[in-house]
């Protein structure tokens, strides 16, 4: 290896070294206008510079910079005149050869079909020997530390060396997690195979041929019956969900017959804790197949001859007092945001400050069923299969979760077979269940200047006012409902306050101060009942007073029942669940929502 060649004059070199280090450099010029000028630094001893520096003659003007690290005083060498260093070549040599070894004696290895776990960061880690990352540290100026001999040294942003190195591997042919996990995602986001080949050609993934390959392996390992396998994470003998939905591709064709309306499928179960928890099997697929090819689904006809139900069932109330807890808590948030002081801002945030987090759940993915999943046959097919997974997971029972188009048809079926009665829990889903009960209020208060209410206050315009009040538009419907509730409920605890005696408006104020206290915390938001009783009481005697404010008021009973039904669900608190949904079923029935009320038999409630 050579030295520099720059094509400068020595007075132009000499300038540029002044100008970029003025006080740092010290230029030693020699009698004989032949040699060359030797500069050190400013604290350096001219006598262990010409110790350690040898000085050439050339009429070719070339430089050579090092800078020692060893010790503070160690000079700056600039030598103007070629400069060979055998030794230095050598040492660069043995390095590089060193590197090298050090990644053919790594151990690299990706299976086929890529699992998650090898594509993660960790694994890059794992598979990039120390010398390399910290080469690449060094020679990019992340770090000016001398590293130990196996650690690797600490940078702020690891990633992008592992990514460097990564690419470096992948010269010797090794496949790197890099390079897998970018095809893959590269191919997802954008099916472009021009884009793919030009990262695959600079050296940053594999080739378009493999990605294919991967993608048909993973859709191989995917589609695998539960009937072969039991999925990696789930523990046998817990309770679990199914849920099944339309999957539409929306194909465009000429007279819009002929698109894709199939069925699709999720399994979950909260992660288990326990020790009878399954591990997936790993199944050898070939490497050369590109394109996958889906099994058909053997569907047989079904035909609903006969529609039946269960008898007529006595069922006792459930237990309210979960419900009324979920009422006090709303009313205890209202009243916090009576007090001066800032406080979280919508109902959902409250929620979340004094709400502790979900456990994680297992999720697993079923195979598409090639049929519209509003037809009997569908419908039957997968009930069917349901129940097989029952058997292969040892549970007594599975809860089955529908939408509205094929919950209803799906308890019909259920009601006929008594096996399916005994092995499936089917249920409509929670979104569904609130988009009904949402039309269920737009229907009882239609017309009663709600949507007048909702326009002025410029919360819903006109034009979505129809999509709010029948429950299809969620979020705003929920938004709207909720802001009603809270500007209703504050004008009934204005009043409240404004016409109660001095005690209970000593007693509002400490128990709003405490509220304020325990929000601000982030605890649970309970408070002295005495209050409570006292509001209630003025409530029940207005409402006898007043048809107005006893239908107004019943608005707020509604929607502190989809309030506590939404708390119920997000927070994982079943019972409250169940009570808030049986509060609701009366509605269903008095407003002709009898799609959504068949939740199990026929009920007389007492």
């Amino acid at each position: 290896m050579f030295a520099p060649t720059f094509l400068f004059r020595n007075q132009w070199l000499r300038y540029r070294l002044v100008r970029d280090y003025p006080e740092q450099l010290k230029f030693h010029q020699s009698s004989d206008h032949k040699l060359s000028d030797l500069v050190t630094a400013t604290d350096a001893l001219l006598s262990e510079i010409v110790h350690d520096t040898q000085i050439t003659t050339d009429h070719q003007i070339t430089s050579e910079s090092e800078a020692y690290s060893s010790t503070g005083s160690s000079p700056l060498r600039l030598t103007i005149g070629p400069v060979h260093t055998p030794q230095k070549r050598t040492e660069l040599y043995h390095a590089a050869l060193g590197i090298r070894t050090a990644i053919s004696n790594q151990a690299v290895h990706i299976s086929h079909p890529p699992d998650l776990h090898e594509l993660s960061l960790e694994n890059a880690q794992s598979i990039v020997p120390p010398h390399l990352f910290n080469f690449i540290c060094l020679a990019t100026g992340l770090s000016d530390e001398v590293p130990d001999s196996d650690a690797y040294l600490n940078v702020d942003n690891p990633s992008k060396v592992l990514s460097i190195c990564q690419d470096i591997i992948g010269l010797s042919g090794k496949l790197t997690p890099k390079s897998v996990a970018l095809g893959l995602t590269v191919r997802h986001a954008t099916t472009s195979k021009y884009l793919l080949d030009l990262l695959h050609g600079l050296g940053h993934t594999y080739s378009y041929a493999s990605v294919l390959k991967a993608e048909t392996a993973l859709a191989y390992q995917q589609a695998r019956s539960l009937t072969d396998f039991i999925p990696e994470g789930f523990e046998l003998g817990k309770l679990f969900t199914l849920v099944y939905d339309n999957i539409d591709f929306l194909e465009e064709t000429l007279s819009g017959s002929g698109t894709s309306h199939y069925t699709n499928g999720i399994m979950f179960q909260v992660k288990p804790d326990g020790s009878n928890i399954s591990v997936q099997k790993k199944v050898k697929i070939a490497k050369s197949k590109k394109t996958y090819t889906p099994t058909k689904d053997d569907i047989s006809a079904y035909h609903l001859f006969k529609k039946d139900c269960p008898q007529y069932t006595i069922v006792p109330p459930v237990d309210l007092h979960l419900l009324e807890e979920s009422k006090d808590l709303d009313l205890n948030y209202i009243l916090t945001k009576l007090s001066a002081q800032s406080m979280p801002s919508t109902w959902t945030g409250a929620n979340i400050v004094i709400s502790t987090p979900l456990p994680a759940s297992n999720l697993h993915y079923l195979p598409i069923i090639e049929a519209s999943p509003t037809e009997y046959a569908t419908v039957k097919h997968v009930l069917t299969e349901a129940t097989k997974m029952v058997e292969q997971m040892q549970c007594p029972a599975a809860v089955v979760v529908f939408d509205q188009a094929i919950y209803c048809k799906a308890q019909m079926i259920r009601w006929t077979d008594e096996e399916l009665r005994k092995r499936l829990v089917i249920r409509l889903g929670e979104f569904h269940t609130i988009l009904a009960f949402l039309g269920t209020i737009g229907k009882r208060f239609e017309k009663s200047g709600l949507e007048d209410v909702l326009v002025e206050a410029e919360i819903v315009s006109v034009g979505s006012m129809k999509g709010v009040t029948s429950g299809h538009m969620y979020n705003r419907s929920v938004r709207a409902h909720k802001l009603l509730f809270e500007a209703l409920t504050t004008l009934q605890l204005k009043e409240f306050l404004a016409c109660c005696d001095e005690q209970t408006k000593e007693i509002a104020s400490s128990t709003i101060e405490d509220l304020v206290g325990k929000l601000v915390a982030g605890v649970d938001l309970s408070a002295d009942k005495e209050f409570h009783k006292a509001f209630l009481n003025h409530v029940q005697n207005r409402c006898k007073s007043s048809s107005l404010y006893q239908f107004w008021n019943s608005y707020l009973q509604m929607v502190s029942t989809l309030l506590a039904f939404i708390r119920g669900t997000r927070t994982g608190n079943f019972d409250l669940h169940i009570s808030a949904l049986r509060d609701m079923l009366p509605y269903f029935f008095a407003y002709d929502r009898v799609n959504y009320s068949r939740y199990g038999p026929k009920v007389i409630c007492i």
